[in-house]
């Protein structure tokens, strides 16, 4: 081969594929870009982790989870990541990492959770992933959002919408966009 061929390109599925320690954060069908990571965010989501659960209190958050939430737009990346690692420590915080972020509300949040919304089929789940999303929106957002939600099952979808908003706007898509973009 000539010296001047430029090598061949790799394939977008390589060259798109995240490592697990990249800061990129991959869902089944989507790859949010890496962000920059926090050692005080990363820190406080690994002591919530470690955190053990205290059986007197099943109803209410771990006590490390303000401290998380405290944090801001900054956590994002780090709760992120952690809804990605495999150790079954942070699987069982899934729930927790799910809410936690739509407490928080970031938008750069959104890809991933609607991408979990797609993927998960039992509806409790579906639910609190929802409301997580609607808190995370903007208006880059919120047309993919309704569409999402009540798209794929009309009936279902917007009941769901009315769960998340405790609004009523029956199957206007218009009025659901412009309640959940202002």
């Amino acid at each position: 081969a000539p010296a001047s061929e430029p090598p061949a390109p790799k394939p977008e599925s390589q060259a798109a594929k995240a490592q697990p320690d990249s800061g990129n954060v991959e869902t089944s069908r989507t790859v949010v870009a890496p962000i920059p990571q926090d050692n005080a965010a990363e820190q406080a989501v690994k002591d919530f982790v470690g955190e053990a659960p205290d059986p007197k209190a099943l109803d209410q958050a771990p006590s490390r989870y303000p401290a998380v939430v405290a944090l801001g737009r900054r956590a994002t990346p780090a709760l992120l990541r952690a809804l990605q690692n495999p150790d079954p420590a942070y699987r069982e915080r899934r729930t927790d990492f799910i809410y936690m972020l739509g407490e928080i509300g970031d938008p750069r949040a959104y890809p991933a959770l609607a991408q979990m919304y797609r993927d998960e089929a039992r509806e409790p789940a579906r639910l609190r992933i929802g409301i997580s999303m609607g808190a995370c929106l903007d208006e880059t957002n919120a047309r993919d959002f309704v569409k999402l939600i009540a798209g794929e099952n009309p009936p279902r979808g917007f009941d769901l919408l009315r769960r998340i908003s405790d609004q009523d706007y029956d199957s206007r898509t218009d009025d659901w966009l412009a309640f959940f973009i202002d």
